[in-house]
């Protein structure tokens, strides 16, 4: 992949579709070759941090290596400290996040190395371009990403990288350790499970007998390779091995921060992190408890309230739904297998700040009897039989929001928004059509019209159906708060066109009254029905202009 002289100019480069900034990979005031000062930058400003942040600092002048080597979580509990108080901390000295702040931490140790050469930075940076261009690299990251255990091998001259990508990994809910010693590879080799990943930073053939024998121990368990090599092998790779080379033109030492961090870039890709902060779609979130929220004449509705961690007030929620036959459950980090996108969005809404309430969907989990099919309930629903689930949605509505409001972590009642993907997209409008209180509601990829779904075809025009519809007076009801519907151009589930269907309804009752720019319609290009980073950065911006500063509250408990 070339870098144009145009990105050059704007001193960033373009891969894969992500820009990555001048600062290979850091996002960051520090670039390769040139020291970023992260050392002086926490002396200087240690006199203005709260005590919490202060303690951060001090670890960090006193210990740098514990600060490069350990995970968020484990520094976070050497300083006796939340893990958001890091990312604040990395914040008010200037770094973007904890990320960049390690990795500056990093490349400054780099630079101070014995014999370390002080050529300008372009070679870095082309060096950069070219390793995150190479073909490997994604399919690598894929396999760290479901790897049951990821062992990172290297060699003394490269071993700032490697400490620094386990404990990247580590972070990001990977199972990853790494070694300088090739006599204990063998060892470590024949105890790894299968579908693990071995990650050699150095050539095998210059680091002797053990790291041959320890590699072919971990094919033989059945381990995917990864060799990261001075050299590129002329050689064809085999079945399960990924051949990537060096950035050339830097230091090893520099070379192996470049190749961790790209590396960790490319596992954050395929792990759908979107924000910055405390929480992974991959690794349980400590701080929540199940909520029953009582509603006159039904059953309570069952509830998971997410929280910011003890040192990280806030006073906005997020209601959130999940999609059709999902249970609340797998909208709770890490999820199952097969959903990844409820529990990146419940991730991404708490690393912006927001506490987040996952509401059962009525007919779904625990709002039905263990044997019976959500799929077949709503069916039977939308026929007439049983509870009307489309009704339940739009009713239950204002005990959902006087339940947040007598949350004990005080929910300013003028700073709620509604979410919901496919399904819960449908929840997420008909419960903002019941309450005046929500403040907006984000759409994605919503199911607009239900009987569009296959199975519930059957059940169109039936007085249900017909009652809830968003195109008639739910719709009206809808069309007082901002709106966010985000589709995509390649969804055979929730069709593009039935977004823009109702986008079209909605339009005059939003123009008429001067409010044309609150209501929105993003069509994503080649997105289908599946989890999107671009979907969830525009929710988490539309969700922030929407909701007022802490303070301006109008509403109240019904």
């Amino acid at each position: 992949m070339k870098v144009s002289s145009q990105a050059q100019d704007e001193s960033c480069f373009r891969v894969g579709g992500r820009i990555i900034l001048r600062a290979v990979l850091i996002s960051q005031v520090p670039q390769p070759g040139r020291r970023s000062g992260a050392i002086d930058r926490i002396h200087a400003y240690l006199p203005n941090l709260s005590p919490a942040e202060r303690r951060v600092g001090e670890a960090i002048i006193s210990g740098p290596s514990d600060a490069i080597g350990m995970s968020i979580v484990e520094f976070a509990a050497k300083c006796g400290v939340a893990q958001a108080t890091l990312t604040r901390f990395a914040q008010h000295v200037g770094f973007e996040g904890y990320p960049a702040l390690r990795l500056s931490l990093a490349n400054d140790r780099a630079l101070d190395a014995p014999g370390r050469s002080h050529g300008p930075a372009e070679q870095d940076i082309q060096a950069a371009a070219q390793f995150v261009a190479d073909d490997y690299l994604p399919m690598l990251g894929a396999a760290i990403r479901h790897a049951a255990a990821v062992e990172v091998w290297t060699e003394p001259d490269t071993e700032v990288g490697a400490e620094l990508l386990a404990a990247e990994l580590k972070g990001l809910g990977v199972r990853a350790s790494w070694s300088n010693k090739p006599r204990h590879w063998d060892v470590a080799a024949s105890a790894l499970p299968p579908d693990s990943v071995v990650l050699l930073f150095g050539d095998d053939g210059q680091l002797g007998t053990d790291a041959g024998r320890a590699l072919a121990t971990a094919r033989a368990r059945g381990a995917s390779i990864g060799l990261i090599s001075r050299t590129r092998s002329s050689g064809v790779p085999k079945s399960g091995e990924y051949v990537l080379t060096l950035p050339q033109g830097s230091t090893p030492e520099l070379a192996s921060i470049i190749a961790a961090h790209s590396v960790t870039q490319v596992v954050r890709d395929v792990s759908h992190f979107v924000a910055d902060g405390p929480a992974s779609p991959w690794v349980p979130w400590p701080f929540l408890r199940d909520v029953h929220i009582p509603f006159p004449g039904h059953d309570p509705i069952p509830a998971t309230l997410l929280t910011q961690p003890p040192d990280t007030p806030s006073s906005s929620l997020v209601v959130l739904f999940g999609g059709h036959r999902a249970p609340r459950t797998q909208a709770l980090p890490p999820g199952v297998p097969e959903n990844r996108e409820m529990p990146s969005l419940t991730t991404a809404l708490i690393n912006r700040g927001h506490h987040v309430l996952v509401v059962e969907n009525p007919g779904h989990g625990g709002r039905k009897r263990e044997w019976e099919d959500a799929a077949r309930l709503v069916g039977d629903s939308l026929g007439g039989k049983g509870e009307d689930v489309l009704e339940t949605a739009w009713t239950q509505a204002p005990s959902i929001i006087d339940a947040v409001l007598d949350l004990p972590e005080g929910i300013d009642p003028d700073r709620i928004a509604v979410v919901g993907q496919s399904w819960g997209g449908l929840q997420a409008m008909l419960t903002t059509s019941g309450d005046e209180r929500v403040r907006c509601v984000v759409a994605l990829m919503p199911i607009c019209f239900p009987t569009r779904i296959r199975e519930y075809g059957k059940y169109r025009g039936k007085p249900r159906v017909e009652k809830a519809s968003l195109t008639a007076e739910r719709g009206r009801h809808l069309a007082t708060r901002p709106l966010l519907l985000v589709s995509g151009q390649l969804d055979h589930v929730a069709p593009s066109e039935d977004v823009r269907r109702l986008e079209e309804w909605l339009r005059p009752l939003y123009d008429e009254t001067g409010r044309g720019q609150e209501l929105l319609h993003v069509q994503l290009a080649k997105v289908g029905h599946t989890f999107s980073a671009d979907a969830t950065r525009r929710m988490l911006d539309w969700v922030d202009t929407h909701l007022p500063p802490t303070g301006a509250a109008k509403g109240g408990r019904r």
